[in-house]
């Protein structure tokens, strides 16, 4: 990745042990990677020139990441082509990446839904609402599935708008 000159990131080197660890378990299998973040072209860019690490404390975004420590959770958001690509070099097939909304859809979230208008349906279907929501954990949260001893096959997560992530840094 060639960043220009102030640009600041983070880079998680421990997922590349922790890529390799799996791999090298794997002997046949699926690795299903899930949290947020995006592939290179899009987590570089320069409206992201100070990095993706937050602050969150009781579910809200903080921007001061030096107060209260040990009292917040720390993150950053995950370059999903570098985890590709470093798969790749651990003997893992891409097969497929997506947002959260559609692998939900694609796995049939909506029709496991109630129509009823019971506390526990109505609550169901908000809980739902806010995994599926476009700008929110629908969109943010992306899904990075990679396999490794089988054949390519089609699978029902990836059935709606399945995305290309590019193995190339």
């Amino acid at each position: 990745v060639h960043l220009p000159i102030g640009f600041r990131t983070e880079i998680n080197l421990e997922a590349l042990a922790w890529l390799d660890a799996v791999a090298s378990r794997l002997e046949s299998g699926y690795l299903v990677t899930i949290d947020y973040g995006y592939p290179s072209h899009e987590l570089y860019q320069t409206y992201r020139q100070n990095g993706t690490l937050m602050a969150y404390e009781g579910h809200q975004a903080l921007e001061n990441l030096y107060t209260r420590v040990g009292q917040r959770d720390l993150t950053a958001h995950v370059n999903f082509s570098a985890l590709a690509a470093w798969g790749e070099k651990a003997g893992l097939t891409v097969a497929g990446f997506t947002d959260q909304a559609h692998f939900l859809m694609s796995l049939g979230i909506l029709e496991t839904l109630s129509d009823q208008d019971t506390p526990k349906a109505v609550k169901t279907r908000l809980n739902a609402k806010s995994l599926l929501l476009p700008g929110g954990m629908g969109e943010m949260f992306k899904v990075l599935i990679q396999y490794k001893g089988l054949e390519p096959a089609s699978l029902s997560g990836l059935k709606f708008r399945p995305q290309r992530v590019s193995c190339r840094l």
